[in-house]
């Protein structure tokens, strides 16, 4: 037995020695941690798991109490169940959390066994399980968060959808000069403001409606670039790497801009004195990654779990939403990629995006120039329009925008209601229609409707893509406008839908 171990076995009469000497002579090579307590709380033998677990070398133990060895352990919770074990000498087993000199956790199963010497001490490293457990709950309470807010968001946009439409439609008929045109205004940009914010509770549900094409990972950050320099500011000095190779995937334009500049953002107000701020694109096999590295203030470790978190923000009051990153992480999420973040106080953040490429040999479309302008004068002139939505309120200024447009407007509050109407009126030409209805959706409405009429065209209103009532492939296929609706918009798609050739 080596020094250490004699010194302490010499303060122990010869039936503890050789009981000891038979502990350590087949527990010393387990993979288990196993301590062995005497009576006095004193550390009578460790073996090397336990040196591995508690990070500390069995010399700073052996012979000393576990008080002395860790000054306020007895007010651990575990130690209760320790003292309780030494009184009744009954067997206990427990999950323990140890927090380390310099804040990190391990966690530990414990079975604390009652032994002639006092106790026996045995502990399993479940740290690895336990960080699994708690990133599982983490994406269960985000997941809930989600759903709430995709719901919330949806509502929100068909009351968006009334409000200002109706605002802008009385806004039409005003005076520049008269000051209620002036007030309402102020309502309308209250309303946009209010449709930004619903866009990215929808964009961190997952529900943001895609319309994914083949494109050029590296062609949509130098696209971007300039716009970045210029939203980050000139104190902080940007790197940018590509690779040599595009990076080629089937994606929501618009949408990975969006990830991008909130995470040029995010890092610009981590860095409040300036800084660095490098980007760099990478391909794999399968993946893109898009890493995003800033030199600014850094996050601890509470806060980093929280970070992806809806309305979560360090920022001061009025400073920021604490949506940023949260968008990025559901856009991420709906693109069918990982976004996860290493940071650590006063030493920057990185955070990582990994987005699938699309299959081998895809190659992205040459755009055209310029879009086709032949549909703008085509304002209403008589084309009969039905208008389908189960919100009384939305399909009543749905309605109310077309026919003030010159449109001639029929109007269904359900899919079943819209056949009925369709079948009276022969000169249809467009259906407008929400996506997600009770009973049959809007896809499934177009679609029944165009066995009737095939040059039918249709347009689709939605506030989020549902997947049970509409594919994404579907969506990506079909002519859209979002809510919540504004007149503007609302009259320019229709206006390009009805111009269009059917194939």
């Amino acid at each position: 037995m080596n020094g250490p171990r004699k010194d302490v076995t010499s303060l122990l009469g010869r039936d503890e020695q050789e009981q000891l000497a038979q502990l350590v002579s087949t527990l010393d090579t387990l993979d288990q941690g196993l301590q062995v307590i005497s009576r006095e709380w004193r550390y009578l033998y460790v073996n090397a798991a336990t040196e591995r677990h508690g990070r500390r070398p069995r010399t700073e133990l052996l012979g000393r109490t576990m008080m002395e060895a860790y000054p306020g352990i007895e007010q651990a919770p575990f130690f209760a169940v320790m003292r309780e074990v030494m009184t009744t000498r009954t067997s206990r087993q427990l999950d323990n959390e140890f927090v380390y000199p310099d804040g990190s956790k391990g966690w530990f199963d414990l079975r604390i066994e009652p032994h002639p010497l006092g106790l026996l001490l045995f502990s399993t490293d479940i740290t690895a399980r336990k960080l699994l457990e708690q990133k599982y709950l983490h994406a269960q309470k985000l997941e809930a968060v989600a759903r709430l807010a995709g719901g919330v968001a949806h509502d929100f946009n068909n009351l968006l959808s009334v409000v200002l439409s109706y605002t802008q439609l009385v806004v039409d008929e005003l005076r520049d000069d008269d000051d209620h045109k002036r007030d309402l205004l102020e309502v309308l940009h209250a309303g946009e403001r209010a449709a930004a914010l619903t866009r990215q509770l929808l964009a961190f549900s997952r529900s943001q409606v895609m319309q994914p094409k083949l494109l050029d990972l590296n062609a949509v950050v130098t696209g971007l670039w300039r716009m970045l320099k210029a939203l980050v500011g000139e104190r902080v000095r940007m790197t940018l790497e590509l690779p040599p190779a595009p990076l080629v995937m089937k994606a929501d334009r618009g949408l990975l801009e969006q990830v991008l500049t909130n995470l040029a953002v995010n890092a610009r107000d981590a860095m409040p004195t300036g800084g660095e701020l490098f980007v760099r694109l990478r391909g794999t096999t399968e993946h893109a990654e898009l890493e995003v590295r800033d030199t600014g203030i850094g996050m601890d470790t509470k806060t980093k779990e929280r970070v992806f978190e809806p309305f979560f923000t360090t920022k001061e009051q009025g400073k920021g939403t604490g949506l940023g990153l949260s968008t990025v992480f559901g856009i991420v999420s709906q693109m069918g990629g990982t976004v996860n973040v290493e940071s650590e106080l006063g030493r920057g953040s990185t955070f990582r995006v990994q987005l699938p490429l699309a299959p081998p040999g895809s190659v992205v479309p040459s755009e055209p120039l310029s879009p086709p302008r032949h549909a703008a004068s085509l304002q209403g002139a008589g084309h009969v329009v039905l208008v389908v939505d189960d919100e009384p309120q939305v399909l009543a200024v749905a309605s109310a925008v077309l026919a003030s447009a010159g449109y001639v407007v029929q109007r269904a509050s359900s899919a079943t209601e819209a056949m009925q109407v369709a079948a009276s009126v022969s000169a249809l030409e467009l259906l407008v229609t929400d996506v997600v209805m009770p009973g049959m959706g809007g896809p499934e409405l177009a679609a029944a409707m165009r066995t009737k009429n095939p040059q039918l065209k249709v347009l689709f209103m939605t506030g989020y893509g549902d997947g049970d009532a509409v594919t994404q492939r579907e969506l990506a296929a079909a002519e859209l406008v979002e809510k919540p609706l504004v007149p503007e918009r609302l009259l320019s798609r229709v206006r390009t839908v009805l111009a269009s050739v059917l194939h």
